[in-house]
């Protein structure tokens, strides 16, 4: 298994692991950091270059995600498929999740999390530590859900759209995408594509690019 990155979000990606105890080898890939150690905590490796990369994944092709920020998840997710990589879906203890919840590859669900029943999560989402999504709930690809965030009935939440901490999207409401909505927001009603919105209630406060 390889996490792609090696900052914040890789070591709590790292934590999840160490928790559910997966046993397969684990390595770590960062190209743009400059002065990484050859292991990560003295144990873990943690490969520089695009060739090795590929290198790792003819024997070993699983991998996650372990940035933020949604165009930048797409943007690493691509290369790690084009050197040979396929997705991996991680779910953390602790969970809540209904057995009728449908998660795709890629995402990254950490722990204390609940998930109702009939709700969708898309492709490379990143749900963080106590966020809650009630039921029918459905999130586009990815989807960045800070820690709790609460969906409540039948949100939508369109593709790379960022959900601030705390922040909270009322029933049947609609996010579009690449929207960001701000730390503690309460939305409650419908946002276009490409906004920032903030406050309570939230109101759009800037056009995002």
């Amino acid at each position: 298994m390889v996490i792609i990155g090696a900052g914040g979000l890789a070591k709590e990606l790292l934590q999840v692991y160490e928790e559910i105890e997966i046993g397969a080898e684990l390595v770590f890939f960062d190209n743009v950091t400059h002065g990484l150690p050859k292991l990560l905590y003295q144990r873990y490796r943690i490969l520089t270059r695009d060739d090795e990369l590929q290198a790792y994944f003819a024997t070993h092709s699983s991998f996650v995600v372990g940035v933020g920020v949604p165009r930048i998840r797409k943007a690493l997710s691509e290369k790690a498929l084009k050197l040979g990589g396929k997705p991996a879906t991680v779910v953390g203890q602790f969970n809540n999740i209904g057995k009728h919840v449908q998660i795709g590859p890629g995402a990254t669900v950490l722990s204390h999390v609940d998930i109702s029943n009939g709700s969708t999560i898309g492709d490379y989402v990143l749900i963080y530590y106590k966020v809650v999504i009630t039921h029918d709930c459905r999130i586009g690809n990815f989807v960045e859900l800070s820690p709790g965030a609460t969906l409540l009935g039948g949100v939508s939440i369109g593709d790379y759209s960022h959900i601030g901490a705390n922040a909270t999207i009322l029933p049947r409401v609609k996010v579009g995408k690449n929207v960001v909505v701000g730390a503690g927001a309460v939305v409650t009603k419908d946002i276009p594509d490409n906004q920032t919105v903030a406050g309570m209630p939230a109101r759009i406060i800037k056009k995002n690019e």
